[in-house]
């Protein structure tokens, strides 16, 4: 180990860089198979005669069957309804109010409880009030933070309730355990998920499914146990609050990281129905409401922003496999949870809030992304009402019908009603087990975007990744699929390497899978903050088996600062770093303050250390204005390429000088030297370079300047 050497780097740097700136007893009913008896399937009928569409009409009395009672998930896409806190323990007479003013003033089909009530019949009065209102019900099981075991209680009285109130399987859409139980750990996720599958059991001659109410970070953190959670569920009920990210800034901005976790919960999601319940953006701060990014701003507007650019997001909410998303404002009022409310806590709305609650009425809405989606889904209707039903019994012929009317499509320049044709069709025939016909329909849906110059966007990339998830990973079908959607974005986006986002989520789903060296190439390729973290974490199972921790310590670094990416070479070391095991760290005093916010832990492997140096070095340079950092860089090199045998391997020489060249400006060396701290000690002083093209430099952005990541 190279201590004193790495020591007195340390301290030369730290000298001279500068200051820089989270009733019925609870007993499972004999077993039902709730594929067939719970899970809704495409019905004859559609809204407005289905319940809860808007414009339907509640019966006079109740029905006898809830058959043909309920809309198909599929047209419960963008807005649906309220979160609604219920620990005030709402009289009937106000419930009915204010799930009137749910239904006739915003057009909300749901409301979903959040908090609890455990007032004696309150659950009758919730049933009861959303029936009078036409409003169907998101139910809760509350776990709450106080009696560790009062939620056992509250679940008992509402399957109680579900089943003796007989309007209750007909405004009950789903039952939830919540809030966050996974993140809480309000029980181990095994025996979470036998709770849900016994309540299943429960409800099944009523019906009604259920789930839990959980972030994509609650599932991530309990893993694998989580797993068995996310079998067990009917849908998915998931929270997107993205003013708590660490990357949060303004509400217009936050697209990418609802984006994010969207994705995450389309992969694992087993193509379940989504929809995104506790959902917003605050408007004001509090002890407990408190951002995780300096940057996060918390005001009105940016409340009212956020709503907006859900709503721009309509046709891709639409469009997402399961039967698209739909999503909850939480909540109804600022009374119910400071900040949050769209009516504030006089009563009077904070901004005007009219949502889009149907793709048709996107050319109606300011806020709308284009119309033609729209108009793609209404022209591709005739298409797809004669492809889709054949896709279970006559698969082949759909798949050639798909084709031919795609072509007459793009022949006729009607390049987005092609698009949709193409899109629908491969995902259904992937759902169906069809992955090489709908591997067909893809590549062909990306030859016209070729043809159309489509460009990359959240709706465009959304289709990919939707049928990237879904046809698996056997055979070679995917593989095409990603090389050709990549190869797409690099030419119509704005990264040669293709698509950050798009790599990004190939190399999670290679990671998870376990394909260790297809996923680093994604991940490097992205240069994402997030993409440079998973990379760490993999590295850092990769590298257990051997305890080459060095090795992959300078495998994720360099090809990171020979991009010019800066922002990923240092969230990737950090990241490595803070997960050494104990074995790697040096006992005490390991770690180094470099400047005002930078730090570097000594370890006892040599390239681990040189890659943290090496990341801190680049970060200040200047080109050939800085003199100092020059000389850093060189002493740096020579202080460990002498000693690890690695530095000096030709290979890496070639990486190191041209790292040397993009940040310091120092020339290349001359081809035939053989030193490489000689090569670069010459070049800095003036020594003759062999004759080449134009050289790349750059002066790094500071790792805090907007726009980057």
């Amino acid at each position: 180990m190279i201590v004193s050497g790495f020591i007195s780097v340390v301290i030369a740097l730290s000298l001279n860089f500068a200051k820089e700136v989270k009733a019925y007893p609870y007993q499972p009913t004999s077993t039902v198979d709730f594929q067939v008896h719970n899970v809704r399937k495409e019905q004859a009928v559609a809204p407005p005669d289905c319940f809860p569409a808007i414009g339907f009409t509640m019966p006079s009395t109740l029905p006898s069957t809830t058959t043909n009672w309920w809309c198909d998930h599929s047209t419960e896409y963008a807005f649906v309804g309220f979160s609604y806190e219920v620990t005030a323990c709402q009289s009937l007479t106000t419930l009915t109010k204010e799930f009137k003013d749910i239904r006739t003033t915003f057009k909300g089909r749901y409301v979903r409880i959040y908090g609890a009530c455990d007032r004696a019949g309150f659950y009758n009065d919730v049933i009861n009030a959303a029936w009078s209102a036409s409003l169907g019900v998101h139910a809760l099981i509350w776990f709450g933070w106080d009696d560790p075991n009062i939620w056992k209680t509250r679940r008992d009285t509402l399957l109680g309730i579900l089943h003796s109130n007989p309007k209750a399987k007909f405004v009950v859409r789903v039952l939830q355990f919540g809030s966050e139980p996974l993140y809480d750990y309000a029980l181990d996720p095994d025996t979470l998920a036998t709770q849900v599958t016994s309540a299943k059991a429960n409800l099944s001659s009523l019906h009604i499914p259920v789930t839990i109410s959980e972030m994509a970070y609650g599932y991530q953190e309990r893993q694998p146990g989580s797993n068995k959670v996310m079998d067990a569920i009917d849908i998915i009920d998931a929270h997107m609050l993205p003013f708590f990210s660490t990357e949060a800034s303004t509400a217009s901005a936050s697209w990418p990281i609802v984006l994010t976790d969207v994705n995450w919960f389309v992969t694992n999601g087993q193509n379940k129905k989504i929809y995104l319940s506790q959902n917003g953006w605050p408007s004001v701060t509090y002890s407990g409401v408190e951002p995780n990014s300096p940057s996060a701003v918390a005001n009105v507007q940016n409340e009212k922003n956020y709503f907006a650019l859900l709503d721009s997001k309509c046709s891709y909410f639409k469009s997402v496999a399961g039967g698209g998303i739909g999503w909850f404002a939480h909540i109804y009022s600022d009374n119910q949870e400071p900040g949050y409310g769209i009516y504030g806590t006089s009563g009077v709305l904070k901004f005007p809030f009219a949502p889009i609650t149907s793709v048709d009425l996107d050319s109606a809405n300011p806020f709308s992304s284009s119309t033609s989606t729209t108009m793609a889904a209404a022209s591709s209707t005739r298409a797809l009402n004669a492809i889709l039903p054949q896709i279970p019994t006559a698969p082949y012929e759909a798949h050639q019908k798909a084709r031919t009317f795609a072509s007459r499509y793009v022949k006729s320049n009607q390049y987005d009603t092609a698009i949709d044709v193409l899109f629908q069709s491969a995902r259904e025939l992937i759902k169906t087990g069809q992955p090489g016909s709908g591997s067909d329909l893809t590549t062909f849906m990306l030859d016209v975007y070729e043809s159309k110059g489509e460009p990359v966007s959240d709706e465009s990339r959304g289709r990919l990744t939707q049928l990237i998830a879904l046809i698996g990973p056997d055979g070679g079908w995917r593989k095409t699929m990603i090389d050709k959607s990549i190869a797409w974005s690099a030419k119509h986006g704005t990264c040669p390497a293709g698509d950050p986002d798009l790599q990004h989520y190939v190399g999670e789903l290679l990671y998870k899978e376990g394909s260790f060296e297809a996923a680093e190439i994604h991940f490097l390729a992205s240069g994402k903050r997030d993409s440079a973290r998973l990379l760490a974490d993999m590295f850092l199972q990769w590298a257990a088996d051997t305890s080459s921790y060095g090795l992959f310590a300078v495998r994720g670094t360099i090809p990171y600062l020979q991009n010019g990416n800066i922002l990923a070479a240092k969230t990737f070391i950090r990241h490595f770093t803070s997960g050494l095991p104990a074995s790697v760290r040096v006992e005490s005093d390991s770690v180094i303050n470099v400047g005002e916010k930078d730090e570097v832990t000594m370890t006892k492997d040599s390239l681990v250390n040189f890659a943290q140096m090496a990341v801190l070095t680049c970060q200040r340079a200047q080109g050939d204005q800085n003199k100092v950092m020059r000389e850093s860089w060189v002493r740096l090199c020579g202080t460990y390429q002498g000693k690890i045998g690695l530095l000096a391997t030709p290979e890496m020489r070639m990486s190191l000088n041209e790292i040397a060249t993009l940040y310091f400006a120092i020339p290349p060396p001359r081809s035939q030297a053989g030193n490489p701290f000689g090569d670069m000690m010459s070049s800095l002083f003036g020594g003759p370079a062999q004759s080449q093209s134009a050289r790349r430099t750059l002066t790094p952005a500071s790792t805090s300047s907007p726009g980057l990541d």
